[in-house]
Order: C-alpha cells, then structure tokens, then sequence
C-alpha cells in the first residue's frame, strides 16, 4: 500500500518532460532486474509469449532480446500509438544513456537505432475498434485492433434504480469518468465535466471510486456512484444501440 501511495502522490511528475526520468527511476528502472529475473524463470517453457503494456516494457524488452522469446505489446488506449513518435523522439533525447546503461548491466549492446529497437515487438495490438482510432503511418507496423476490452463477469450486473430511471429518460445522461486511475487533472477534470452538464441542462452519470477527487456539492441532476456495472449499462445507451447493435458488434 505505501508503494502505491509514492507511485500515485508522484503522478504529477508524468505530466512534464522534466518529471518524467524521476518517475522512471523511482518506480520503473530500479525494478527491472526483479522483472527480468521473473520473465526468465517462466520463459524457460518454450511455449511462452510475453504480454507487455507500451510504455512498461523495459525489462520484457530485455528478456525478450536475451532469451528471443516473442513479445507483444499492448496500446492501452489510442493517444499511446498516436504519440509513438514523440515517444521514440524521447527515448532518443532524454532516456537513451539510462536505458543503454541498463542494458550493458544485462550483457546487451547500446541502442543506436531507438524506432527499430521500440518496434522491436512481434506484434502490437490496440485495445479499441479500428472506428475509434484507425492505424496511422506513424504507428509501428502491423498493429492489430482488438475492440474495446470487456469483462462480462465482472461489468455485468444488476443497474441502480436511480441510475436506470435516468437511463430511461430523456434526454439520454452523459456518463463521466475517468476510470480508476488518479491524475494531476483528475479533480479538475470530474469538476468541470460536472459544471459542463449543469450549464446544458443535461443529466449525468459521474463515476469514481475516488472520492477526493469528486468536488462538493454535486450539481443536482448528476448522479454519482462509487462503480458501475458498464456492460450493463453502456447497452442503455440510444448511441451504443445505434454503433453496436445495428453493426453486430
């Protein structure tokens, strides 16, 4: 608990250049010999695929470079490959030494060529339709689609009263949120959704388990819940009815 709480009261340094090798190497860096001695244990089974999210790949890179095991990365949302350059233009100016540094404590030669080696994985894959974000020529090659992830088991379930009386009324409510994590802009961002939908006369749904980040008094025709059960309730939805249903998605 005390780790997650550094690694959430340190978000804000994400939000700069500067701020953004601290973090690295508070959080990400000094784990990374732990990281590759796990990968290697279970890699030893040829059968092995390593799964690794953009952006925290370092020590998958590593064993995927040691061991030739492949790699697929995962774009959690569509601003990761929309900024896959500027990400590679980073890597270039600021990260470079540290991570060859790292490499050579692996036995690895230093990276020349960082777009060849931060497109080094055997595949990519997005976590959204091709609709909502189509392949760009600036994303590595060959990334896949996926579609927007969904757990049935655990977003299925019963609708609040109160929030399915909403969704059966007209106008349909915004839903607002910003999923689990915490961010700099984070309250600002509940607060101003909020006012936003209070200035259109439009009722609103705002989830967030985190409640200082919710903003007091909730404007009234705003409904807030600590969760939600979303596979139940984005069905609800005239527009999801409309761009799902109708597509057999």
């Amino acid at each position: 608990m005390h780790e997650f709480e550094q690694f959430v009261n340190d978000g804000p340094l994400l939000d700069t250049p500067e701020g953004f090798l601290p973090f690295l190497e508070r959080h990400i860096f000094n784990c990374i010999e732990a990281e590759v001695d796990i990968l290697e244990h279970y890699c030893r089974d040829p059968q092995v695929v390593v799964l690794t999210r953009h952006m925290a790949s370092f020590g998958a890179s590593i064993v995927h470079e040691r061991r030739a095991v492949p790699l697929v990365t995962v774009f959690a949302f569509a601003a990761q490959a929309s900024a896959f350059n500027l990400w590679t233009d980073f890597f270039r100016a600021v990260l470079a030494d540290r991570v060859n540094s790292i490499r050579g404590t692996f036995g690895l030669s230093p990276v020349t060529d960082w777009r060849a080696w931060l497109t080094s994985s055997d595949l990519f894959l997005a976590c959204w339709p091709d609709w909502f974000s189509p392949r760009r020529a600036s994303w590595p090659h060959g990334v896949r689609h996926l579609g927007f992830l969904q757990n049935d088991e655990i977003e299925s379930g019963q609708v609040p009263t109160s929030v399915g009386r909403m969704l059966d009324s007209s106008p349909s409510p915004v839903l607002i949120t910003g999923g689990t994590s915490v961010w700099r802009m984070a309250k600002q961002f509940y607060s101003v959704a909020a006012a936003a939908c209070e200035a259109i006369h439009r009722p609103a749904i705002l989830v967030c388990r985190h409640e200082p980040l919710i903003s007091s008094p909730i404007p009234p025709g705003i409904i807030c819940c600590r969760e939600l059960p979303f596979a139940s309730v984005m069905p609800s939805s005239p527009w999801c009815k409309s761009r799902f249903v109708n597509q057999n998605f």
